[in-house]
């Protein structure tokens, strides 16, 4: 007896998947806020940190990336309060594809907060065999002397007495950091809006930090509500200290922004906080 073999029935689409298939060393979790997507952080540079090993078809074939730097440290007036650190710039691109070349390993690098009076370190996002590296600038340090001003960054660090003027942010990243009204620190910008400007004696608060809907459903960001990369406020001349910005900012009188989410250092009287670290996550679709 001879058997037919029906000849389509091991046919294939090129090889290929109708949705983004990943590998990593990361834990990949399911998103609660969508089943048919998955999600991975992480927190430190990492060779080779992941691999697209399907770039997907009609269901998908692009991911989310949001990627963080690290947040500037706060301004260490030697009078008065210095200015908050500017958050680690934000960047977000939601439908990644590495210009039609997304199969590939990628490898990490995530940018450590700055110490007081120093800005933050860049992130980036590095495909190793072929395409652009994606790098989130790092936050401005806040300001605390003549020598020492306020400096440019993902987001801006505040101005403090004397030398009066926040610094700018990146456009896309983050805002810029608050002007001084005295002997008081400006709060530094953060990725969804600009540090508060200071009066005569309080610290301004820090700018706060964005937020998204899946992050906060999952308990991610700072304090688990979703939210990255806010300012840290400014140091006061005798008063109170700035509140920090929403998403790992530090609040005024030195405290040190939360690691992993880009939060700029405090500002303060002779010292300042230090910011916090980036961090990088993918979010991907996988089914439907």
């Amino acid at each position: 007896m001879s058997y037919i073999i029906n000849p389509y029935r091991y046919a294939t689409s090129g090889g290929g998947s109708d949705y983004v298939t990943i590998t990593t060393s990361a834990t990949i979790e399911d998103d609660l806020n969508d089943s048919d997507y998955k999600y991975f952080v992480i927190d430190s540079t990492t060779s080779s940190a992941f691999t697209v090993t399907d770039a997907g078809g009609s269901g998908s074939n692009t991911v989310e990336v949001y990627l963080i730097a690290g947040g500037g440290g706060g301004g260490a007036a030697a009078l008065g309060g210095g200015g908050g650190g500017g958050a680690g710039g934000y960047l977000r691109d939601t439908s990644y594809n590495n210009g039609g070349s997304l199969a590939q390993a990628y490898t990490v690098n995530i940018g450590g907060g700055g110490a007081a009076e120093s800005s933050g370190t860049n992130s980036s996002l590095v495909p190793v065999t072929s395409g652009s590296t994606l790098t989130a600038v790092g936050g401005g340090r806040g300001c605390s002397t003549a020598s020492s001003r306020a400096a440019s960054g993902g987001s801006g660090g505040g101005g403090a007495g004397g030398w009066a003027y926040g610094s700018a942010g990146t456009a896309s990243q983050g805002n810029s950091g608050g002007d001084s009204g005295g002997w008081t620190g400006g709060g530094g910008g953060g990725a969804y809006s600009a540090g508060s400007d200071s009066g005569s004696s309080d610290g301004a608060d820090g700018g706060d930090g964005l937020d998204y809907e899946w992050m906060a459903y999952n308990s991610i960001g700072a304090e688990g509500f979703g939210y990255f990369a806010g300012g840290g406020g400014g140091g006061s001349n005798g008063g109170m200290g700035g509140a920090a910005g929403a998403g790992g900012g530090g609040e005024g009188d030195y405290t040190d922004g939360t690691e992993n989410t880009g939060g700029g250092g405090g500002g303060g009287d002779g010292d300042g906080g230090q910011g916090g670290s980036g961090k990088l996550l993918i979010r991907w679709k996988f089914q439907n």
